[in-house]
């Protein structure tokens, strides 16, 4: 306590200037509730006023303030022979604050600390109490010692109150897919206002609640509105209301205390409430602390595994605070965790930041679990996550928390923002409406050897229709998007499969169900740019029901991505109109392919051209007879349709690479390609030269990346044949 002018006994004082409202009001709400009398404005002139005139004994100072330069505040404050004790903040990373920091110390000013953001409550109140104990502020009047125990019995006696008077309520952050950016679920958060106090900080009361005994019920409180929320949000009635801009599976994420892992009842109260709402208990995400994690190891894996048995995902939050080993981590049965958010706060501009959360996705996803983000609050941040290969963020960048009914609203107007980007990314691209083209024609024809479908297709979901780029199985080149499968798959963030349409609510009553063609399985992979855009999906169908492995979903990825590098290739493609590369792309491709090769165990087959008429060879050399070399291009092309890369290997002969054959399709090709040079050898004029060809299949070997010419020296002959006139 400090004496003012008069003698009197007077509390601390704090100002904070800050242009954050929101940031500045809770670190206010944090003093008041530690009896430090707090005062907010987002105004420097005000500011300088109250420094003046109500002479704080500390300052929560923004050094980025937009309305004036934060070395003009060090330097007005220094002039003013300010006493307060400087405690910085603000959005930019703790270098920055620490640049401030040491500014102000050389100005002669007293600095009490730093204040990282996302702003943490315990983090606040132990620097408040820190800086006051440092400026002699924490020699209370007599009777404070038995204030504090006595206003948080009464705090505690009015969270009672409030649970029984059902006050708790929620908000609701989403949470998306990193790369993708759709929304994958929410995290359910208790908000508490005070009649009096206003909005009182959860971490505060929480911890009150754990203290007192009122957590289980608190928790059953939450998880009773969230689910009753969820259920709601992605009811069919309000899916068929949303049209095409429709939520998919999201989850739910509830945050779980560590001093209810021993109250069994509490989680046959969550089964039970997920029953009755017909919620999949797989939906519903239970988060712990991780220092939390810690305090009864033994006791926590063994109620956790029992949960995971029951169904429900578990995720652990707070790592990379330091308080968990790996041990410690692997031990625990988690399917996610995720990273502290003061790490990811500073991820754009911290190195130690970014090589922590750069460790800790290595190390989740070397244990096959997902990786997810809080705090992200600028595009840098999620930029960079989406560069590591995070699976999930959350953050004020994205959305703040909002309240349940506001939800819909912000989805659908996010929903249309991300549509129109999606649709000027593929319009971008100039693929719709585009010839057949091998490259992707050969991965369909792999799906559909490769799965054993009669159907695989490259769709592309434009603003109506759904438009096929490559057709294997199908003769139909478009369809409507409002009967389209691939539409909902770009909507989710992993692989859309149905293994039976008919009995699947969303697409039993779809007309290319219910009639012809009678699709009865369906299976389709996101294809998306490097920025996240969805453009379609290469996708699988069959007219009876199936299942699909984790193993075919992963080589159905593998071929998605395959697509993708595709469609990022077409925009600056060096291969003629006609599927021939030249020599560079067909290394690059022949690479390419026996990495695919080995990736879905397939055997490669080349197949070697060598022209044996000088005549050929002299005139692609001296640039003559163009004409003569594009209608014998046009022949391998035409006839070698089954080809997966072709082009020239040198001036002097080409390679053609067949992924997935065997001995029968090596010979069968080379049969007909035989026979086709035949007859165009016979069909020539006399004055045109006679092409003779050196043909020969070779097996390449797919244990290693190897170049094509590489491939050829060590292959085994197979066949080998000569044609001539």
């Amino acid at each position: 306590m400090r004496d003012d002018h008069r003698g009197k006994v007077r509390r601390p004082r704090l100002l904070i200037l800050d242009d954050d409202a929101s940031t500045g009001g809770r670190i206010q709400e944090i003093a008041l509730s530690m009896h430090i009398d707090a005062v907010q404005t987002m105004s420097p002139k005000a500011f300088f006023e109250l420094v003046q005139t109500w002479t704080p004994d500390l300052i929560v100072l923004n050094p980025e303030m937009p309305q004036v330069d934060g070395g003009e505040l060090i330097d007005r404050l220094a002039s003013n022979g300010c006493g307060a004790g400087l405690i910085f903040t603000g959005g930019s990373g703790q270098r920055h604050l620490e640049a401030a920091e040491d500014a102000a110390r050389a100005h002669g000013l007293s600095i009490a600390g730093v204040l990282p953001r996302p702003l943490v409550a315990s983090t606040a109140r132990d620097l408040l109490i820190k800086s006051a104990a440092a400026a002699g502020l924490s020699e209370a009047a007599p009777k404070a010692p038995k204030q504090a125990p006595q206003a948080m019995q009464a705090l505690a006696d009015d969270l009672r109150q409030a649970l029984a008077d059902g006050a708790i309520r929620i908000v609701c952050q989403p949470r998306i897919h990193c790369h993708s950016g759709v929304l994958i679920g929410f995290e359910a958060l208790a908000r508490w206002r005070h009649p009096e106090r206003g909005v009182v900080d959860p971490e505060i009361f929480i911890p009150l609640a754990e203290k007192h005994g009122l957590i289980d019920e608190l928790t059953g409180q939450v998880a009773d509105q969230a689910f009753q929320w969820l259920a709601g949000f992605t009811a069919p009635e309000t899916i068929r209301h949303c049209g095409d801009i429709a939520p998919g599976r999201v989850s739910l994420t509830l945050n779980i205390s560590a001093c209810s892992l021993d109250k069994p009842l509490l989680f046959q109260q969550l089964v039970q409430r997920c029953r009755d709402l017909r919620l999949e208990p797989g939906r519903i995400v239970l988060e712990l602390t991780e220092s939390r994690a810690m305090q009864d190891a033994d006791t926590i894996v063994d109620t956790l595994s029992r949960l995971h048995r029951n169904g429900f995902d578990l995720t652990v939050d707070h790592v990379g605070a330091g308080h968990l080993s790996i041990a410690g981590l692997v031990r625990l049965p988690c399917s996610e965790i995720k990273i502290d958010r003061r790490v990811v706060v500073d991820a754009a501009e911290s190195a130690e930041s970014r090589a922590i959360i750069r460790s800790l996705v290595a190390l989740g996803h070397s244990l096959g679990v997902r990786l997810a983000a809080g705090g992200v609050g600028n595009a840098d941040t999620l930029d960079f996550l989406r560069e590591m290969e995070c699976d999930f963020a959350q953050g004020d960048h994205i959305a703040p928390p909002l309240e349940p009914n506001a939800v819909m609203d912000w989805f659908i107007e996010r929903e249309r923002g991300r549509e129109m980007d999606r649709l000027a990314a593929l319009y971008a691209l100039h693929l719709l409406d585009t010839p057949a083209d091998h490259r992707f024609d050969r991965i369909t024809r792999l799906c559909r050897q490769l799965f054993g479908v009669p159907t695989a297709l490259i769709s592309l979901v434009d603003q109506d229709r759904q438009w096929f780029k490559s057709r294997s199985g199908l003769n139909t080149r478009e369809t409507p998007r409002t009967v389209s499968f691939c539409s909902h798959a770009i909507q989710q963030a992993d692989p859309l499969v149905v293994s039976d349409t008919r009995q699947d609510p969303r697409f039993r009553d779809n007309p290319l169900v219910s009639g012809p063609p009678g699709i009865r399985f369906y299976a389709g992979q996101p294809l998306s740019l490097p920025g996240g855009e969805r453009l379609g999906t290469l996708c699988l169908i069959d007219y009876v029901p199936r299942r699909l492995t984790a193993d075919d979903l992963g080589q159905l990825a593998i071929l998605a991505g395959l697509a993708e590098q595709e469609v990022l290739a077409s925009r600056a493609d060096n291969a003629q109109d006609n599927g021939i590369c030249d020599h560079d792309t067909l290394l690059a491709r022949t690479d390419s392919a026996l990495t695919l090769c080995t990736q879905l165990d397939l055997q490669a087959i080349a197949i070697r051209v060598r022209p044996d008429s000088r005549d050929l060879a002299s005139a692609g050399q001296r640039g003559q007879s163009p004409e003569l070399i594009a209608a014998f291009e046009r022949l391998l092309a035409d006839t070698l349709e089954v080809a997966d890369v072709i082009g020239w290997l040198d001036e002097e002969q080409l390679l053609a690479v067949i992924l997935g054959a065997d001995r029968y399709t090596a010979t069968e090709a080379l049969t007909r390609l035989a026979e086709a040079m035949d007859r165009w050898n016979r069909s020539r004029d006399q004055d045109v030269p006679v092409v003779e060809c050196l043909l020969s299949a070779e097996r390449l070997p797919t244990n290693r990346q190897l170049c094509a010419i590489d491939a050829l020296r060590c292959a085994s002959l197979l066949a080998e044949t000569r044609v001539s006139s």
